[in-house]
């Protein structure tokens, strides 16, 4: 049995009351119910992260099998992949702790604890594999190429993301074992070869580890004729560096239209900037710090978050790949936003 069935298997369990004496059988990547009407058998699946792209590929795979006992389960299901599970009526379970079950003779719903457990240490995420995961993707989508014909070698990689060559190397390594990638050619070293090999499922590890970070910014008000008027005639004097980027709902505005109204302008602005006098800045340009109902949001940029922004209409914005992301930590209806950019903008 695989290390994901392990996973599904054991989140379905947790689901369970006691009082329905629930018992796996790892062997069959199953688990056995006795209930007054008699034996049912539960078969989970692993749904990955649990957005929907997730959940149609899952589904997918399991268009020959029979559909009978199968419980969806994935690390945390989105709005989204909810609305959809319960229009085609499937049971489903999350590493929340949440679950929809129906059983012949009773219904298993749990609401969870909000935030899913921590991931095993082999699966574990870190700066470093997510901006080489980030610049894979992005590059990805620039290149215009089908999604899993990217190839670029470890220099490249390393180069870009800011990455010691040593340790992009481990990296490559780690995601090769993971499916995400795939070596190309006999070369060895920094000059080996990768083929990006499922872009979507990278796409979707990595954007279930960045939804889980906070970012570094100030809240500021401002009076303002609208967003877009603000970052396209404001928003480069009062940072007062060329390196600057947009995100959350203007950027989503620009690249995959959703909402009627954009109420506030989310930017990345380069770390030194950000660091030296960037608040005083924007205080003396008339805005004004404050702990919530904020217009503007000033983030410290990282990584490569700027590298890969572009000029969209007078205005520098994040990389599809980055908007994704960031949508998703908004929660709400940012995961919605999120999936609709992901549908429209990025296509896998």
């Amino acid at each position: 049995m695989t290390d994901v069935n392990k996973r599904a298997i054991s989140t379905v369990l947790d689901a369970l009351p006691d009082a329905l004496h629930a018992v796996a059988h790892p062997g069959r990547d199953s688990i056995e119910l006795e209930l007054s009407g008699g034996r049912v058998i539960l078969r989970p699946v692993w749904a990955g992260q649990g957005f929907p792209r997730d959940l149609h590929a899952a589904l997918h795979r399991l268009q020959a099998e029979p559909s009978e006992g199968v419980v969806m389960v994935a690390r945390q299901f989105s709005r989204g992949a909810r609305r959809e599970l319960a229009e085609l009526g499937h049971n489903w379970a999350d590493e929340t702790g949440s679950a929809w079950i129906s059983l012949p003779s009773v219904v298993v719903t749990t609401s969870g604890r909000g935030e899913p457990k921590p991931k095993p240490q082999r699966e574990g995420w870190t700066r470093a594999s997510a901006l080489i995961a980030e610049t894979l993707l992005s590059a990805a989508l620039k290149s215009g190429s089908k999604p899993n014909g990217l190839i670029a070698t470890g220099d490249m990689v390393a180069e870009h993301a800011g990455v010691s060559a040593g340790r992009t190397a481990q990296v490559l390594q780690s995601f090769d074992a993971r499916g995400y990638t795939r070596k190309e050619g006999g070369d060895r070293g920094p000059t080996a070869r990768r083929l990006l090999a499922d872009s979507s499922r990278l796409l979707s590890d990595w954007a279930g580890w960045h939804r889980q970070q906070r970012s570094e910014g100030i809240l500021m008000h401002a009076l303002w004729p609208g967003a877009h008027d603000f970052a396209s005639t404001e928003l480069g004097a009062i940072v007062a560096t060329p390196d600057w980027a947009v995100t959350d709902w203007l950027a989503a505005d620009m690249r995959a239209p959703m909402v009627s109204d954009v109420q506030t302008v989310s930017v990345y602005v380069d770390a030194n900037t950000f660091d030296a006098d960037l608040e005083r800045r924007a205080t003396m340009a008339g805005l004004r710090r404050v702990e919530s109902g904020e217009r503007v949001r000033l983030l410290r940029a990282d990584g490569v978050v700027l590298k890969d922004a572009e000029m969209l209409n007078g205005i520098r914005v994040v990389s599809p790949i980055r908007l994704y992301g960031d949508l998703l930590r908004l929660g709400g209806r940012g995961e919605d936003a999120a999936e609709h950019l992901r549908r429209i903008a990025i296509g896998w």
